[in-house]
């Protein structure tokens, strides 16, 4: 990897945390997944700019949504890499996608890293009758609708308790018939926890993305 300086970190700074050093550290401390190192900012931030926007389509084509900025950038200058090749001649379409679906698949197990334990402790399922218990039948039903069948609670708890919050935000909007974003990524996880807690984490990683897996049953 090349050698940046400090000016370059403060540049992503700047464009990345409106120039908070505070931001840019509490970002990296908040997050339970691998922390951000200043050189994968660096990189996301000045490798191929202009394709930035191309390389997170192609992660929102397979995924359904586009995650945090922590579980994408590491995989972002490799994505884009594969674009520049495709425009430039260098690689068929098939080849493009083949290579970005690679990428993006460590950007899902990223993702994931936050929803590996086996099972919740006591205090957590008291949480599933009482956190914004007004949303709990809402939740569950639409997670059996877009699913097709009730998830169990070891595959879906963080997940129903994660959407409450969200359906109590009135900034969030969920469509009667339609998934949004946070539907596709709370269906994501419980699609990945049923592998991980049946098969192992290998077989989760290496897993089908939900997106793709439900183009092909409607």
């Amino acid at each position: 990897m090349n050698e940046h300086t400090e000016e370059d970190l403060q540049r992503v700074i700047n464009e990345s945390f409106g120039g908070s050093k505070k931001a840019y550290d509490a970002a990296a401390a908040e997050s339970t997944r691998e922390i951000i190192s200043w050189q994968d900012l660096v990189v996301a931030n000045t490798v191929l700019p202009d394709l930035k926007e191309d390389g997170l389509e192609l992660v929102e084509y397979y995924l359904g949504y586009i995650p945090d900025y922590y579980d994408t950038y590491p995989q972002e200058a490799f994505i884009r890499a594969v674009v520049q090749q495709y425009l430039g001649g260098t690689i068929t379409q098939n080849e493009l996608f083949e290579q970005a679906e690679i990428h993006v698949k460590h950007i899902r197990n990223d993702t994931m890293k936050s929803h590996l334990q086996e099972g919740f402790d006591f205090a957590t399922y008291q949480l599933y009758d009482t956190h914004y218990s007004q949303f709990k039948d809402a939740v569950s039903s639409r997670l059996a609708k877009f699913l097709g069948y009730e998830p169990n609670l070891e595959h879906s708890l963080k997940v129903e308790l994660l959407l409450r919050e969200y359906m109590a935000d009135d900034r969030c909007y969920f469509p009667d018939d339609d998934m949004n974003d946070l539907d596709i990524y709370s269906l994501s996880i419980i699609k990945y926890r049923e592998i991980l807690l049946s098969k192992g984490k290998q077989a989760a990683d290496n897993s089908n993305f939900f997106v793709s897996d439900f183009l092909n049953t409607v």
